[in-house]
């Protein structure tokens, strides 16, 4: 048996002990689905033409979530996503809150299976099977998507979103590509990020169809639910629930800096200086975006290998400077991790900073996958009374900044070469 055999064993050996544990603890653990408690009960109210009450935080709410069988959790969430989600979850309020949850937890594993087929289409065969492989290794024991299945979050169906308009950009077909990053966006906000990328790229037609898509889905939605709602959303639901402030759970620029330079309760600060970690914060930010669109500008990329590296960038800059960077929205740095992969596993690429850059690519996948999957790990080093912890409490934070770096190594050397045309004009299929 050759090495590369028992090495390919021993992953799906892997691959099946700790995915299957994982989802085990995903689907029975303690947190029951949380999150999909809110879906459920705000598509149950439209149901039930209650659509204004799914912003209710008081009594009522409560009580139609006990009317409406909701089991293993102490409450239902408070509504904070935008009136369409309860539009759009609706299939899963006709089945009882057991049924609904089980089948959406199927669903979006799913769709994270359905992602990377989708993330790998148009390369030869053989390499687009052990890409695939490789993809669907990495996602089962990518800690971030089981903390989404355990939170019951819609995250994995976001994700398919994103993947699907890159392959339908891919085939030059702009509606198709708008019409899934507008529903992305009418569920979360930050996909809204990509227009951007876009604008650079000069995909006019995609920023036309995915803004066109989103007025097209609210007015649908509007059918079953009180227009007024997405002002209620916008005004008063969206401005509150901005930020994380320090939460360790948080693991973006804003919330590192919170935790170093102000007074909280994860770990001990240098001092309280709110004034300056905000000033960081923003300088900071601005360092990223600034860098992703500089290092992003070029507008003859599309097809390319290094379109598709860019694309996944914006996710990784996104995720760095939103201020409420939850774990579970990482699940978005798989496209990330996976094309810079097959780019250092696969492009030709002369530099002795290789071997070096898929070091820190690894590593900082590492990260993510298996350090602090627990709130009892956080809780052992927040007893600590150091500052150094800040560091070990914002690990998966750095993690993201060594893929961010990753990306920007391999960008800029490109770059430096675009003389020849070579990296621009070739498919990812064609590479060798």
């Amino acid at each position: 048996m050759s090495p590369r055999k028992v090495f390919l064993i021993f992953l799906l050996a892997l691959m099946l002990v700790h995915g299957g544990y994982e989802l085990g603890r995903s689907l029975f653990g303690p947190t029951q689905g949380l999150d999909f408690s809110q879906y459920y009960v705000a598509s149950r109210l439209v149901l039930d033409g209650k659509s204004p009450l799914i912003y209710d935080t008081g009594i009522s709410y409560q009580e139609s979530a006990r009317a409406y069988g909701i089991q293993g959790v102490k409450y239902a969430m408070p509504n904070a996503y935008p009136p369409f989600v309860a539009f759009f979850m609706l299939p899963f309020a006709l089945l009882s809150y057991n049924y609904a949850r089980y089948s959406f937890f199927f669903i979006s594993l799913l769709c994270n299976i359905l992602a990377v087929l989708l993330l790998f289409s148009g390369r030869s065969k053989e390499r687009r099977r052990d890409l695939i492989l490789i993809g669907l290794f990495a996602t089962l024991v990518f800690y971030p998507l089981y903390r989404s299945l355990n939170m019951g979050q819609i995250n994995s169906l976001l994700f398919l979103f994103c993947v699907s308009a890159l392959y339908f950009i891919r085939r030059n077909r702009a509606w198709p590509a708008g019409f899934f990053i507008a529903a992305a966006s009418l569920i979360k906000i930050f996909p809204l990020a990509l227009l951007p990328f876009f604008a650079l790229k000069r995909q006019y037609g995609i920023i036309g169809t995915t803004l066109a898509g989103m007025l097209l889905l609210v007015g649908v939605s509007a059918i079953f639910l009180d227009i007024n709602l997405y002002v209620t959303f916008l005004k008063d639901i969206l401005p509150e629930m901005a930020s994380a402030g320090g939460f360790y759970r948080s693991q973006g620029l804003l919330a590192f800096f919170l935790r170093l330079l102000t007074e909280n309760q994860s770990v001990k600060s240098l001092g309280h200086y709110p004034e300056a970690a905000n000033f960081l914060y923003l300088a900071s930010s601005g360092i990223v975006m600034l860098s992703v669109l500089f290092i992003t500008r070029r507008q003859r990329d599309a097809g390319t290998l290094r379109y598709d590296i860019e694309y996944g960038l914006f996710f990784v800059a996104t995720l760095l400077i939103l201020s409420k960077s939850w774990q579970h929205y990482a699940i978005f740095l798989l496209i990330s991790y996976l094309y810079v992969f097959e780019f250092l596993a696969y492009q030709c690429y002369e530099n002795p900073r290789k071997e070096f850059i898929m070091f820190l690519l690894l590593l900082s996948f590492c990260i993510w996958a298996f350090m602090l999957t627990s709130d009892s790990e956080y809780e052992k080093l927040l007893s600590f009374d150091s500052i150094i912890m800040n560091l070990l409490v914002s690990s998966k934070f750095i993690a993201t900044l060594l893929l961010f770096a990753c990306n920007i190594l391999i960008l800029r050397r490109r770059r430096e070469e675009a003389v020849s045309g070579r990296f621009y004009s070739e498919s990812p299929g064609q590479m060798q």
